[in-house]
C-alpha cells in the first residue's frame, strides 16, 4: 500500500535529474505532506479528500514534464535509452495505481478499502521483520557468489534482494491479512519493478534460476511466483 505514494515522490522531486531545467508550478497543489500524515495508507474518508488533490497534482505534473521534455511517457518508455525507458515506465505505472486507487468503481479500491485497516495494523511490525530478513539473506547469498568479469556485480545483488524484500512483505501480509491483501500488496509493487532496473541495462536472464535455487525448499515455493513475475519482460 504504501508504494501508492511513489507517485508524489517521482513526480515531485526524485526525477529531477531528468527535468532539471523544466519549470515547477505544480506544487501549490502537492499533496504529499497529507499523505505522510496519514502514513501512506488513507482510509476510505482520507482517500476522498486526498484524491482530487492527488489527481490534479499528478495531471499537472505530469504534463509539464511531458511539455519540458518534448516527449510523451508512453513514446520515452520505449526509448533505446534503458534509464529513460525505465524511468517512463515508472511514471505509467504511477498513473495507473493512482487512478485505480482512486476509482471508487474498481476491483483495486474495493480491495484497498476492504484491506487497509488490516495492513495498517501490521506493516511496520512487517517492514521490520523483512528488513532484517533481506539483510540476513542478502549475507549468505553474497557468500555464495562468483565474481565473473562479464557480470555487474552490484546489480546481481540488487535483483535478488529488491524482489527477496518484495516477495517477503507479501508473504507477511498474506500471513495476517488474507489472500487479497497478499495479491494487493504485490500487485501494486510489482508495478514498480522498473525502479530496480534503471542502473541495471544488462540482467542475465539465468540469474533468476541462481536466485532459486539458493532459496531452497519452503522459500523457493513462496517466493518463486514473485521472481518469476519480476524477470517476465527480460
Amino acid at each position: 500500500m504504501k508504494s501508492i505514494v511513489l507517485v508524489l515522490l517521482i513526480l515531485g522531486s526524485c526525477y529531477a535529474h531528468y527535468t532539471e531545467d523544466c519549470l515547477t508550478l505544480c506544487e501549490d497543489v502537492n499533496p504529499l505532506d497529507e499523505w505522510e500524515n496519514e502514513g501512506y495508507a488513507p482510509s476510505l474518508y482520507m482517500l476522498k479528500t486526498l484524491c482530487p488533490k492527488t489527481l490534479e497534482f499528478l495531471d499537472c505534473r505530469t504534463e509539464e514534464m511531458q511539455d519540458c521534455l518534448g516527449q510523451s511517457f508512453g513514446d520515452m518508455a520505449i526509448s533505446t535509452n534503458f534509464s529513460i525507458a525505465s524511468f517512463s515506465r515508472v511514471i505509467l505505472a504511477t498513473n495507473t495505481l493512482i487512478r485505480q486507487v482512486c476509482n471508487e468503481n474498481s476491483s483495486f479500491h474495493k480491495d484497498y478499502v476492504r484491506n487497509i485497516d488490516c495492513y495498517k495494523a501490521f506493516s511496520y511490525v512487517i517492514r521490520q521483520f523483512c528488513s532484517q530478513d533481506v539483510s540476513r539473506i542478502e549475507n549468505l547469498f553474497l557468500g555464495t557468489l562468483k565474481v565473473y568479469p562479464e557480470e555487474d556485480m552490484n546489480c546481481k545483488v540488487k535483483l535478488f534482494s529488491g524482489p527477496y524484500e518484495l516477495a517477503c512483505m507479501s508473504d507477511m501480509i498474506g500471513r495476517a491479512c488474507g489472500p487479497t491483501a497478499k495479491r494487493l500488496h504485490a500487485t501494486a509493487t510489482l508495478m514498480f519493478k522498473d525502479i530496480f532496473l534503471v542502473d541495471c541495462p544488462h540482467i542475465n536472464q539465468n540469474w533468476k534460476e541462481e536466485y532459486l535455487d539458493f532459496l531452497v525448499g519452503n522459500k523457493r515455493r513462496e517466493f518463486e511466483e514473485i521472481y518469476n513475475a519480476f524477470f517476465k519482460r527480460f
